[in-house]
């Protein structure tokens, strides 16, 4: 029998406890440093982003932590900006025992706390992708800073937040938000068909998923461009989701992941996870 009697909403204490922990993390860590121009080998690239399960399989069906076998029909969200860099995640307040300042490039984000290195290689603009397509959405040629790239950190704003590019349709499918699932999960004789579409928060960093570690080499490949893949895990997304929190329906007689539900604040702290997200150079590392 299903349990139709809502959860507790933990969306304003889960929000406010993140944002708490950034503030704390800005006073005992100190000011962000200024971003200098950065000097090193050029290298045209091309960065790549798709849909995957924990595995490397592109499949939308998967199981999660609670038992539920998921099967997604549509899944797509707004991806970027995406900014890589050369350090590993080294707080500020440690930046004197290394001796000295490390030179980062221009577009260094303002909000950054941690001693990231230079800024290898960037997407600045905002791109729809449609992560059950079985592909790697192409984002297109530019110019950085040849190296390894052992940091990075995705972006992920409803559409209009920045500069949207690539024309996806998918644009229209978000309906404005950063994310539009849907699909059906099964557990012993349980069967909920779900859908969802909303945007992370906006409030402090919550949209930035920071501090996500990397070993990919941002370098020419035979003499041509570098190429770097970033893969979101979807079963990570909805590792800890219970559907049984669902209890508001559609007109279609599907269930909504809505805000008041355990299901939200768990595909929440999926999507904000970094171990959702892994980076891989064309000449391997991740």
């Amino acid at each position: 029998m299903r349990n139709n009697n809502k959860p507790v909403s933990g969306r304003t204490g889960w929000a406010g406890f993140l944002a708490g922990l950034f503030i704390a993390g800005t006073v005992l860590i100190g000011v962000p440093p200024s971003c200098g121009n950065t000097g090193g080998e050029p290298v045209t690239y091309r960065v790549f982003v798709g849909g995957m399960i924990s595995g490397g399989e592109s499949s939308g069906s998967f199981t999660n932590l609670r038992g539920w076998t998921i099967t997604l029909d549509e899944a797509y969200t707004v991806v970027g900006p995406i900014y890589f860099y050369s350090n590993e995640s080294v707080p500020l307040a440690y930046r004197g025992h290394t001796g000295g300042f490390i030179k980062s490039a221009k577009a260094c984000p303002a909000h950054a706390q941690f001693d990231k290195g230079e800024v290898l290689g960037e997407v600045r603009e905002q791109y729809v992708v449609d992560l059950l397509e079985g592909e790697f959405f192409d984002m297109g040629d530019r110019t950085g800073v040849a190296g390894m790239v052992r940091l990075f950190e995705v972006h992920l704003h409803p559409p209009g937040k920045v500069n949207v590019s690539g024309g996806h349709a998918g644009v229209e499918v978000l309906g404005g938000e950063t994310v539009f699932v849907k699909g059906r999960a099964v557990k012993d004789e349980e069967t909920v068909e779900f859908i969802g579409n909303f945007s992370i928060p906006d409030e402090e960093v919550l949209r930035i998923v920071e501090q996500i570690p990397a070993e990919a080499p941002l370098v020419s490949v035979d003499g041509g461009e570098a190429r770097v893949y970033l893969k979101i895990k979807l079963d990570v997304w909805f590792a800890n989701v219970d559907f049984l929190s669902l209890t508001l329906k559609d007109e279609s007689d599907r269930f909504i992941i809505d805000e008041e539900s355990q299901a939200y604040l768990a595909l929440l702290s999926g999507m904000r996870s970094r171990y959702s997200y892994i980076l891989e150079g064309e000449g391997g590392g991740q």
